[in-house]
């Protein structure tokens, strides 16, 4: 589905690319480019992939297909988005400060529900 997502909305990411530009991020300007850097060994979209992409393209987004439509984040979203990076870079050079200086304590936790973790049986 993202392929099928980037080739549908391949104009607004193009627009994008421009801003990234901007920000002084390195982008390859061309295939050659890409390739000379990176290598040729990538998986190209198949005939499905294009199919479908050309289908979402011109579906109208009404009823079912709604949530099929693209949606650019919101300055606000974006914001968020920004907000969480950083505070989780943040906290990661926190992380490995403590582990440089061997002052690094975890809690013994289950991280995916914060309780402390139990032996599963064996059966």
């Amino acid at each position: 589905m993202t392929k099928i997502a980037l080739r549908t909305h391949k104009k607004d990411i193009d627009a994008g690319d421009a801003q990234l530009r901007e920000t002084k991020i390195p982008v390859p300007s061309s295939r050659s480019d890409y390739e000379k850097e990176w290598g040729k060994d990538y998986k190209k979209d198949g005939f499905k992939t294009r199919l479908f992409s050309v289908l979402l393209r011109y579906m109208p987004k009404i009823g079912p297909f709604k949530a099929l439509a693209f949606n650019n984040p919101t300055a606000q979203t974006e914001d968020l988005y920004f907000k969480s990076i950083n505070t989780t870079v943040d906290q990661y050079r926190i992380f490995l400060e403590q582990v440089r200086t061997d002052s690094l304590i975890l809690a013994n936790c289950d991280f995916d529900t914060a309780k402390k973790p139990r032996r599963q049986s064996t059966h």
